[in-house]
């Protein structure tokens, strides 16, 4: 975020200034509260936990999701008072989106709290009410970290002692085969608005493969207990009297949102698999750092007919889609692909010969990468009969417009069976295989 720091006056209270260290998650988000319109999110730990932060030991911290007002952010930031000014500095925010994807920069922001304000900020893994306050400041700053600066230590890699039915981590063109339990396994995904989720599972055990969310499907309305909306990822979690783990696929909390809002779902979840060597702010969140192991590629079998292959990316360009885990699911010679925001083009230009190689086969399923977007659009894989499915799991988010007609009509004319249902407020489960 270069540029001049964030300044702004205010007949503030120092004995109110709260004081938090950030980093930027998205420019483009979309608000859980208020008008639902757009803002630049945050994660932060407050100041007082600098130390812990700094620190490869230890229980970790208690992060917060800052939600800032787009608008106002960016017209302090480029000394614009108009939105259509701000609006015409779209490429230079994309620029320093972009840059995101690098190493992240740490800011410190100061806030007074304030019944009545634009800005708020809620604890990351909690269903608490949000916090409104004013923005006082934004500043660079510098943080020196476990696993390099700009970002926390990665999680503790996978091992054979592992607890919690995890195998061990190989690399990531050595998959290692595990006899799973027994049972008929399926797979389950659904519409979470802008965000992916999806389930394996035998009716008793479950793998989740992400649990986010996005617009329609707001933290706001997910945690509005007067009115209980439609949850058919829940009723299937909670049919399930076994474990339940968890794969991230990278580390965009789009893919994370249903884990940090529902703290019955994250006290069900005993292990959450991210990719190998990944850093990220969440990942030293007292909540999950106990749960979280990092992971090369695996693969599980599952019950007598299926498996779960999961596979580390080796991108051409690293950024947070493409430093990922892709997953394949198998069941009686049908076939699923489960890549998160891996785009095909990525994929075929992977440095591990075995997501270049997923090019080859044909699928019953594919959960259509990254939403949706543009570039999903190229180099669509094929389809393994008629009936073949694509699945746009996306939302109403105004700034990303997912899934693009790019995309709708490149796998339409790869001859798959478009599945979208992109403006449902509530979770369906849109297809089983």
């Amino acid at each position: 975020m270069a540029g001049k720091p964030i300044r702004r006056t205010s007949n503030w209270n120092p004995a109110r200034i709260k004081s938090f260290l950030c980093q930027v998650e998205t420019y483009f988000g979309s608000r859980e509260y208020v008008r639902q319109g757009s803002c630049v999110r945050l994660i932060d730990v407050a100041i007082e936990e600098r130390s812990a932060l700094a620190s490869a030991d230890g229980d970790g911290d208690t992060t917060f999701v800052f939600e800032l007002d787009y608008w106002r952010f960016f017209g302090k930031k480029f000394g614009v008072e108009k939105w259509w000014d701000v609006a015409k500095r779209r490429a230079d925010i994309e620029a320093l989106e972009e840059a995101l994807h690098g190493q992240r920069q740490w800011f410190k922001v100061d806030v007074d709290p304030k019944r009545r304000a634009a800005d708020y900020y809620y604890q990351t893994f909690s269903d608490s009410d949000p916090i409104y306050f004013e923005l006082l400041g934004v500043e660079a700053t510098t943080l020196q970290q476990p696993g390099g600066a700009g970002g926390a230590a990665p999680p503790e890699v996978l091992t054979a002692a592992t607890p919690a039915h995890w195998a061990a981590s190989l690399p990531a063109d050595d998959p290692y085969e595990v006899e799973w339990y027994p049972g008929d396994y399926v797979l389950r995904a659904f519409h979470v608005g802008q965000g992916m989720c999806s389930l394996v599972d035998n009716g008793e055990d479950g793998i989740l493969l992400d649990a986010g969310a996005g617009k329609p499907i707001t933290r706001r309305l997910y945690l509005d207990k007067a009115k209980p909306l439609r949850n058919d990822l829940a009723v299937a979690v909670k049919r399930l009297s076994g474990w339940l783990l968890m794969i991230a696929s990278h580390t965009d909390y789009d893919h994370w949102k249903l884990l940090a809002w529902d703290p019955a779902l994250l006290e069900r979840v005993a292990t959450i698999a991210v990719p190998d060597g990944v850093n990220h702010l969440l990942f030293k969140d007292r909540a999950i750092i106990d749960k979280c192991h990092g992971v090369s590629s695996m693969r599980m079998l599952l019950g007598s007919s299926a498996s779960l292959t999961v596979l580390r990316s080796k991108p051409a360009t690293v950024d947070a889609n493409g430093d990922c885990l892709v997953a394949v699911f198998e069941r009686s010679n049908h076939r699923a692909l489960i890549p998160g925001d891996y785009v095909y083009s990525r994929m075929n230009s992977d440095g591990s010969t075995r997501i270049a190689r997923l090019r080859r086969a044909t699928y019953d399923v594919v959960i259509v990468p990254h939403h949706g977007d543009k570039a999903s659009a190229s180099d669509v894989f094929r389809p393994a009969s008629e009936t073949a499915q694509a699945f746009f799991s996306a939302g109403t988010h105004q700034g990303y417009k997912h899934p693009t007609e790019e995309s709708l009509d490149a796998h339409d004319m790869a001859d798959f069976v478009r599945l979208c249902e992109n403006d449902k407020p509530y979770i369906k489960e849109m297809l089983r295989l």
